[in-house]
């Protein structure tokens, strides 16, 4: 593995053998809010309103957020459901077995990185983060909101440190 100071990320082989692809953010934990269908906007305003759009008729309907796993790479942004190890109560110690297969997780939505138009936060909840994605198949345009279980934009910030000479 190779590891790139300048991005924090590092390459590996893709599955389908085309040479190495570059992953920036492998297993982020988010919580999936929604997606719908949104025209295609023209303004960073019309961007914003479709998220919050999308935040506040998923909270009205009650629609629980779905915890999810991010990959996000060259290939595009994988979002698949995040599944749970069963812990299993047992009163003597058995041995695990060793070829029990690990859970299949199910994909909800794969984008490839050209197809993605927009990404932003909301600046009112820096946890909310959104982005909008063209289909292959139909051309329309869907905005898919995420909650962060962190701040990442305050992370991401440097610290300032007051050097006093």
């Amino acid at each position: 593995m190779e590891t790139s100071s300048t991005l924090g990320a590092y390459s590996h082989h893709c599955e389908q053998g085309h040479g190495p692809e570059i992953v920036w953010m492998q297993n982020a934990y988010e919580n999936y809010i929604g997606t719908m269908d949104v025209p295609r906007p023209s303004s960073r305003v019309e961007i914003v309103a479709a998220m919050r759009r999308v935040r506040y008729e998923f909270k009205a309907q009650g629609v629980k957020k779905r915890k999810v796993t991010m990959d996000i790479s060259t290939n595009g942004v994988r979002v698949t459901l995040r599944t749970k190890e069963r812990k299993v109560r047992r009163f003597f110690r058995r041995k695990k077995k060793k070829n029990a297969a690990p859970r299949e997780s199910l994909e909800l939505m794969h984008h490839p990185i050209y197809r993605i138009f927009y990404v932003s936060h909301d600046s009112s909840d820096l946890k909310i983060f959104s982005y909008i994605a063209r289909d292959g198949s139909t051309n329309e345009f869907t905005c898919n909101v995420f909650k962060s279980k962190r701040n990442h934009v305050k992370d991401m910030q440097p610290e300032l440190v007051d050097n006093v000479i």
